[in-house]
């Protein structure tokens, strides 16, 4: 299809760019000439264009441009524009700023130098220089010529750059940094008309490598260590070197070392945590090391000094030491190796290995030892300890040894009952301190025992087979142990058997494999109902449990009146009260509580008890409720002229009588109240037809059946202890055994023990004589206004008005006399202690060998100094008093009570009059005191070393 032809009138205009690159038409309508595509194309011949179009193009074009209502400029002719061209550009693809170094690399960059940019200029320079050269011809001299050389003279020029760092980085000696792409100067291009167009010259093409960076052909290295700075075309490193530090083990692993070389001045010293980091990277003991604050310390000051440090230690110094040990029983031998720390001296293991030969210690195995040693050095281990160097045979110890019980114990029923019932029995005994260890949720067996009764019996020790000692010596086989056993209260070992020290109730029990043992004194509270033959009266006795017995119900009280056949006659108040003094712990003995009545016309009488008959009882109950197992009901005493009991006179009986078991009397079946009166009681008229029956001396009443005696002393069958109880007796106290630790015997009369004193208190009027002697352990004590006439005393205290006289010795005693203290026998002595004797002192022997220190005073009225302390004290106590007041005064006048003033003042006027009283008591006593009694101390064997006589 053929092309529109394209027509129009106007004017065209030509115009061209700068270089002619570009050639654009603009075609204005109107009156002119009249254009078309062909006209145009001759338009720009005309005008030099002879490329960058086509016909067809300018057809299309020029077809465009008559439409436009708007005259617009337009491409009719396009060159080629030449190439743009490309300056050197530099690529840093691993460049970075490590971040433990972005705050010191802040700091230094901020401070730091412009870069300073150079190149390095070459010129040829052509210079003259005069030569003398040697002629062909040897008989002719040389000529001197001058001859043109090239000299290359090498210069730097400064480059003049934009300092702007647009990236920074850390970059060691040597490290490639980046790399260099090259330039690009760009093609030439062509214009429209023909024409040439050269490319557009660059400024500065070039990348440059400044201060402390190598450029080799297109790669930058790093020839200093520091900080990297790049700009837009340049890069250098800034002069920056971190600290180099580290740390390492001595040869024996037992010390770490830190060495140091220090870098730049803002560079950050390693932190307590690297190097810690770094320790244990080795498998270094943090323990060992030096403090926290020494380390940090070390690497600032090391890091602020700008000092060099090699292999300090970082571990506290100690020197290298060994010990061979050898156990007790000798059958094992160990070995100890500290290492040396810090600067410590090391181990001589020679010295050591010298010493393991001249040990006597048999079976070493040195190679074995050596390699152990060897590996422990190699370790980082600070201590070898209890490292086993040879060991012996144990021995055999020989058969198991066994607990054999003696004791007969309740059948599982009963027994379980009775320890149902100690669970709540045995709270409230005072006595009892083992409840806590022992329970009685633990008790698994209980069995009745009497006193000194065997309980236990442990096997013998048979000794086992021999072994063998580190030394190559034999050793004993060692009996097998004793089974485990704990004994609590009222339990002895002797020897290889326990007995029981009373009467009472055992317990058994185990806790983790050991016997736990126990006795307690246990008796049920009993009933016992008797019938008068004449059966006109019924008596009832009520023993009241002891110890961890169980008490009267009085269901049982009923029931046994019942069985006694008593259906008449009886007081239930009378009982009831009996019951609950039963139940305090108080015994009832023979109590009246049902009487029959006679047939009118017999005649009777009734006995009436003046004094508290002693209710026997094995325990007393105290106001809080606690039992006293130590101070028993068990004497009735009384004083001269004390009324015991009455008799009253007979009255007529007018009705028909009956007895107490329910029978009716008939005339003439009464029977008469009849006494026996025994010695020391007398009977007394009285007016109204009473008898009156009394004492006529000091002593204990008997009472039994219708007889009643006063005696004048009191007599103890056994020993003084929980049996008996505490005795105190306005007589003669006689005891046919021992007083045990924690009693005691008071007596107005004299005191006679048949055997030995133990840890107990001995007080008398008269005179005290112990049979055996006396084994105090510092707490007993004999008193009396009498003499004392004894064995021996060990470790007790002894106070007489009269004499003291032993037949043995005196060890470590205070001793007191008034009258004199002598020794009887060829063998006796007085060893330790204070003796004050008033009249002096006999002896055979004074002091020990050992030269035990024995004091002796003589000559004075030690009751008058007892006298002293006693108002010496007493004058302390009143001034104490005074004092008190003197303070109350103060507050009294500060407040003004002027009522309390008065009466405080009269108190202290009292008191300072009894204080001046009881002060001339004290100088009169103090010069009877040092009036001296005639005396003499006679020693008849040895005076010891040790011994004071003053």
């Amino acid at each position: 299809m053929a092309k529109e032809a394209v027509a129009a009138t106007g004017t065209v205009e030509l115009s061209f760019d700068s270089h002619a690159i570009e050639a654009r038409a603009t075609f204005v309508p109107g009156d002119g000439e009249t254009w078309t595509p062909e006209k145009l194309i001759e338009l720009m011949k005309e005008n030099g264009v002879v490329e960058g179009f086509t016909p067809d193009d300018i057809a299309k074009t020029f077809r465009a441009a008559v439409k436009q209502e708007k005259p617009e400029p337009f491409l009719v002719a396009r060159g080629t524009p030449p190439g743009e061209p490309v300056a050197e550009r530099a690529e840093f693809p691993g460049l970075a700023m490590p971040d433990d170094l972005q705050d010191q690399a802040s700091s230094v960059l901020e401070s730091a130098w412009a870069p300073q940019i150079t190149i390095q200029l070459r010129e040829k320079i052509k210079k003259q220089k005069k030569v003398t050269k040697k002629s062909k011809l040897p008989f002719l001299p040389p000529k001197e010529e001058t001859v043109e050389y090239t000299e290359e003279k090498i210069s730097r020029k400064r480059v003049y750059v934009d300092p702007t760092v647009e990236k920074t980085g850390y970059a060691t000696v040597g490290q490639k940094i980046g790399t260099v792409q090259p330039k690009d100067d760009g093609d030439a291009g062509r214009s429209v008309t023909g024409e040439l167009v050269p490319a557009r010259p660059l400024a500065d093409p070039n990348f440059y490598a400044g201060h402390g960076v190598e450029r080799t052909r297109d790669e930058l290295v790093a020839s200093i260590e520091g900080l990297v700075r790049v700009g837009a075309n340049w890069v250098d490193v800034i002069p920056f070197e971190t600290h180099d530090w580290d740390v390492e083990l001595s040869p024996d692993s037992a010390t770490l070392y830190f060495s140091f070389d220090p870098g730049h001045s803002a560079a950050a010293p390693p932190s307590l945590e690297e190097v810690k980091a770094r320790a244990e990277e080795l498998e270094y003991p943090l323990d060992r090391l030096i403090s926290d604050d020494e380390i940090e310390r070390l690497a600032k000051t090391a890091a602020a000094q700008n000092q060099a440090l090699s292999h300090e230690p970082l571990t506290g110094t100690r020197d290298g030491s060994y010990e061979i040990r050898v156990s007790e029983d000798k059958l094992s031998a160990h070995l100890d190796l500290h290492k040396s720390l810090g600067s410590g001296a090391r181990i001589n293991l020679k010295e050591l290995g010298a010493e393991l030969k001249s040990s006597k210690l048999v079976k070493l195995d040195f190679a074995k030892i050596q390699a152990d040693i060897s590996a422990f050095y190699k370790s980082t281990d600070a201590e070898l300890l209890d490292y086993l160097l040879c060991e012996g045979s144990q021995p055999v110890p020989g058969p198991e040894r066994t607990l054999e019980c003696s004791v007969r114990f309740l059948e599982s029923d009963h027994a379980a009952d009775l320890i149902n019932h100690l669970k709540d029995a045995l709270g409230p005994i005072t006595g009892i301190e083992s409840v806590a260890e022992f329970p009685a949720e633990e008790i698994e067996d209980v069995g009745p025992v009497d006193r000194d009764q065997l309980v236990m019996t442990v096997s013998p020790e048979v000794p086992g087979k021999p072994g063998t000692d580190v030394y190559g010596q034999q050793t004993p086989g060692a009996a097998a142990p004793e089974p485990p056993m704990q004994l609590f209260e009222n339990l002895e070992r002797k020897g290889s058997i326990v007995i029981s020290t009373v009467a009472g109730l055992l317990h058994r029990g185990w806790n983790e494999g050991t016997v736990l043992l126990r006795v307690t004194p246990h008796r049920d509270g009993s009933v016992e109902v008797t019938v008068t033959e004449n059966k006109m009266a019924a008596l009832i006795t009520l023993k009241p449990a002891f110890g961890t017995g169980r008490q009267i119900e009085f269901k049982e009280i009923e029931s046994a009146i019942k069985e006694a056949g008593v259906s008449s006659g009886a007081n239930d108040d009378l009982l009831l009260r009996a019951w609950e003094r039963v139940k305090g712990g108080l015994r009832v003995d023979g109590l009246i509580f049902a009487r029959g009545r006679h047939v009118k016309e017999h005649k009777s009488g009734n006995l009436e008890l003046l004094v508290q008959i002693a209710s026997g009882s094995d325990v007393t109950i105290r106001s809080d409720g606690s039992a006293d197992f130590k101070n028993l009901d068990r004497i009735t005493t009384v004083t001269t002229g004390t009324e015991i009991a009455r008799i009253h006179p007979v009255v007529e009986e007018t009705d028909e009588g009956f007895t107490v078991t329910g029978d009716v009397l008939s005339p003439g079946e009464a029977a008469a109240v009849s006494i026996d009166v025994g010695p020391n009681v007398e009977v007394k008229d009285e007016a109204n037809g009473i008898k009156t029956l009394v004492a006529t001396v000091d002593g204990e009443l008997i009472y039994a059946g219708d007889r009643f005696e006063v005696r004048a002393g009191h007599v103890v069958d056994g020993d003084v202890d929980l049996h008996s109880g505490n005795v105190k007796f306005p007589g003669t106290v006689t005891v046919k055994g021992s007083v045990r630790s924690g009693f005691y015997v008071m007596a107005s009369g004299d005191i006679q023990i048949g055997e030995a004193v133990e840890a107990a208190l001995l007080s008398a009027d008269g005179d005290i004589v112990v049979n055996q002697g006396v084994k105090g352990g510092g707490k007993a004590v004999i008193r009396t206004k009498g003499v004392v006439g004894l064995t021996f005393a060990e470790q007790a205290t002894i106070l007489a008005v009269g004499n003291v006289q032993a037949k043995g010795s005196l060890v470590h005693c205070q001793v007191k006399s008034n009258g004199k203290v002598r020794m009887i026998g060829d063998k006796c002595r007085i060893v330790g202690g204070l003796v004050r004797a008033r009249e002096g002192l006999e002896t055979h022997d004074l002091g020990s060998e050992r030269g035990v220190r024995t004091v002796v005073e003589f000559g004075q009225n030690y009751l008058i100094a007892d006298r002293i302390e006693t108002e010496e004290r007493e004058m302390e106590k009143v001034k104490k008093q005074v004092a008190k007041i003197d303070l109350a005064v103060k507050a009294a006048e500060r407040e003004g009570k002027r009522a309390e003033l008065n009466a405080m003042h009269k108190k202290k006027l009292q008191l300072l009059k009894l204080l001046e009283k009881r002060g001339l008591r004290v100088f009169t006593y103090r010069e009877r005191f040092e009036e001296h009694h005639e005396s003499e101390i006679r020693v008849s064997g040895t005076l010891h070393p040790g011994v004071i006589i003053q």
